[in-house]
């Protein structure tokens, strides 16, 4: 899933459970949004300008909720943020290999466990984009009614 996916779920997941409920549960929601089939890179390459495209708004939407999150404080905003930060954690250990492939540079082939375990659950498409967009219609309105 995308950026904007996983902060949104897991912003709506810190606004609507307790704290000691928030930290695994959106950290869980992201290998469970990821095992359904989203947008990826699949059948293209990351230094193609569509995908460069999507990467470039989906990470204007992510900036976008949480400044909106910060600027308006609602009632549990520190779990809001906290929940969307888990939500998107585990997209974070590709951000140095997705930089040293649009650098043209070797990328590096360590994986964690976790690693290994975010990659079986991928379910990267082109067309996964459609999903996408109807899931972040989908919450869009809970997310909303939580600020």
């Amino acid at each position: 899933m995308t950026g904007a996916n996983h902060i949104a779920t897991g912003a709506l997941i810190g606004a609507t459970f307790s704290a000691p409920v928030v930290v695994p549960l959106a950290f869980v929601s992201h290998f469970a949004m990821d095992a359904l089939p989203h947008f990826g890179n699949k059948g293209f390459s990351r230094r193609s300008k569509r995908f460069i495209a999507v990467v470039t708004i989906d990470a204007l939407i992510v900036v976008a909720i949480t400044a909106t999150i910060i600027v308006l404080k609602p009632h549990h905003w520190q779990l809001m943020l906290a929940g969307g930060v888990l939500a998107m954690m585990p997209d974070a250990v590709h951000a140095p290999n997705f930089l040293r492939e649009l650098r043209g540079r070797e990328m590096h082939r360590h994986e964690s466990r976790l690693s290994r375990l975010h990659g079986r659950v991928q379910r990267e498409y082109a067309w996964g984009i459609i999903v996408e967009v109807v899931w972040l219609a989908l919450i869009a309105p809970f997310l909303l009614r939580a600020l």
